[in-house]
């Protein structure tokens, strides 16, 4: 005969309103426990973490905290456990990352017309102005590159490019002079 665990593990253990410095993570209690550990970070084998054991808000088996100073763009693992007297329940785990500071852009298309390609793309964040391009050749193994600075327009026309050639082309942002969006 298998006992059932006198504390058993939470379910349901997701992120939820992740931004760039902070996320609410909430999970099910499943049983009666009142207590939990909570361990977050960017080791997935918990080497280092911060961990939890109070200001968790509750509602009726929904238990939720918010935790901050997280880093922009950082994937987090996180693990609760339930906690009722000397008994613990098995770990439940998730992971989630974090919004970027500096949001690329999106929506990139590109129409290329003999020996030029004009490139049209939204900013990921209102009040970005300054843009890097890179465009190469498919063929080719390095970049050339083009920084536009002060350009609130999202469009920019690549000139002396050769004819009939496929090209791999690509925009980020410049958030401020140390935190630019990923290609």
């Amino acid at each position: 005969l298998v006992e059932p665990p006198t504390c058993p593990k939470p379910t349901d253990f997701a992120a939820s309103n992740v931004t760039t410095t902070t996320a609410t993570l909430s999970w099910t209690e499943t049983g009666t426990a009142t207590n939990w550990v909570l361990q977050y970070g960017t080791d997935s084998n918990f080497g280092t973490y911060t961990e939890k054991t109070s200001g968790f808000s509750t509602n009726g088996n929904n238990i939720s905290i918010g935790i901050t100073n997280l880093t922009g763009d950082t994937q987090y693992y996180a693990r609760v456990k339930s906690v009722k007297g000397s008994d613990e329940s098995e770990w439940a785990t998730c992971d989630f990352t974090t919004l970027p500071t500096c949001p690329a852009p999106t929506g990139l298309s590109a129409t290329k017309t003999g020996t030029t390609i004009t490139l049209n793309w939204t900013a990921g964040v209102a009040g970005q102005d300054a843009w890097d391009i890179r465009y190469k050749k498919s063929t080719d193994s390095e970049y050339t590159f083009i920084h536009l600075e002060n350009q609130a327009t999202t469009s920019y026309t690549i000139t002396g490019l050769s004819p009939v050639t496929t090209y791999s082309v690509n925009v980020r942002a410049w958030c401020d002079k140390v935190d630019q969006s990923k290609y």
